[in-house]
Order: structure tokens, then sequence, then C-alpha cells
């Protein structure tokens, strides 16, 4: 059986921002900051030399990394659409629509449309939006009474 166990991004630019950015999304529990490097990171990842700088963010239902690549210099990819292969977005559930987008638009992120309401029996209002390095960041509000998906 498989388990979610984290989603991992790596950052294009300044660690710190992204880590201000999902602190004020997710009040983690936990922060765990860390340099990895040596044989263990270089055999999990097949880089040779590899040198990371990590933040692990941990919420009672999330845990989120951040990367930092020192060694070597991650390749960025610029994406004009939300149309591309590949992982493409991360969805997150939450209570109130216009909150988080007031919250993600503070925070340094981007709202990309004002969203859809009255989606279906199961989603009440929905929208693309994207944190402060362009990832597309999903947010949902269900109706009340639903199973999450």
């Amino acid at each position: 059986m498989f388990l979610l166990r984290h989603i991992a991004i790596v950052c294009k630019g300044d660690i710190g921002i992204l880590m201000e950015f999902y602190k004020s999304l997710f009040n983690p529990i936990k922060i765990i900051i860390s340099e990895e490097s040596g044989a263990q990171v270089e055999e999990i990842t097949g880089i040779k030399g590899i040198s990371i700088i990590t933040c692990k963010m941990t919420t009672k239902d999330l845990v989120l990394e951040l990367i930092s690549y020192k060694n070597p210099t991650a390749k960025i990819f610029i994406h004009e659409s939300p149309a591309f292969s590949g992982f493409n977005h991360i969805a997150f559930t939450v209570d109130d629509f216009q909150e988080a987008k007031k919250i993600l638009k503070k925070s340094g992120g981007t709202i990309l449309s004002e969203g859809i309401t009255s989606y279906n029996d199961k989603i009440k209002n929905a929208a693309y939006t994207l944190d402060p390095e362009g990832n597309i960041l999903e947010i949902v509000e269900e109706r009340i009474n639903n199973n999450k998906i």
C-alpha cells in the first residue's frame, strides 16, 4: 500500500520567501531546516556531489518539504499556462474561500482568477492561484456535509 509521505517543492530562488509564504498558510506545528549532503543523499537522488538545504513543515495533515539546491544548480522551468504535462498543482481544501484568497494575496501569492462558484454538489468555490515562485495552488471550498475527495 502507498501512503502520501510529503510534498516537495524545489525553490527557484530564496528558500526563505517560500518558507514565509507557506508558514502563513499552514501555521505548521513543526519546522525542521537542515543542510543535507553526502553518500545517503547521493544514493537516494542518484546525484553525485549533491548539496541541498531543506525546510520540512509539518501540520497535522501534511508535510511540505521545500528544497534549495546548492549543488547542482536546479533547472528552472517557467510555465505560461497550467496546461502542461507532469506534476501540475497542489490542491488545498479551505474553510473560507474568500478569506483564503486574501491570505494568499497578503502572503505574496497571486490569484489567477476569481474562481468558480457552485461548481457541483461537492465544490462550492474553487480557483487556481500561484505561490511567490509561480507554483500552482488550487484552493477549494467544499459544501458542508460532503466527504473530501
